[in-house]
């Protein structure tokens, strides 16, 4: 399966950021915190390549909407609102305001791909390990 092509600027989003929009928010903290290389190298093995079918998001936009979804106690339909809806949110996964966003299925999905994979733990470890070293605690 080809891996879908994310976070490209289109003209709103060159326009909220002229604006200043871009703001600093905890979020954006965060995401620059993390060696999100460290993740991708954990979760590198989830795509394989296909010649069929639509292509998949990156694993990595998709495990940064499962963090946005288990800090703030979100529901699989309620994080594809808010990733609708909140440009903190999309700019966190590395979405666009042009790019579609997960639903609530390839959400689910991904987490159990993630658990069948025993992924999950070690991902969270690694996320954790990070934060702490960086001084960060994240309140759920």
């Amino acid at each position: 399966m080809a891996v879908r092509k994310t976070g490209e600027l289109g003209f709103a989003d060159a326009v909220l950021a002229a604006r200043g929009s871009q703001g600093c928010d905890d979020l954006a903290r965060i995401d620059g915190l993390v060696d999100w290389r460290r993740i991708e190298a954990l979760l590198s093995g989830l795509v394989k390549p296909r010649a069929k079918g639509e292509a998949a998001y990156p694993p990595l936009v998709l495990f940064k909407a499962l963090l946005l979804q288990r800090w703030h106690g979100l529901s699989d339909p309620q994080l594809e609102a808010a990733l609708s809806d909140r440009l903190s949110f999309l700019r966190f996964c590395g979405l666009s305001l042009e790019d579609r966003v997960p639903d609530h299925s390839t959400l689910w999905r991904f987490r159990q791909k993630l658990a069948d994979h025993r992924l999950d733990e070690a991902l969270m470890a690694e996320l954790d390990g990070q934060l702490q070293a960086a001084g960060a605690v994240v309140r759920t």
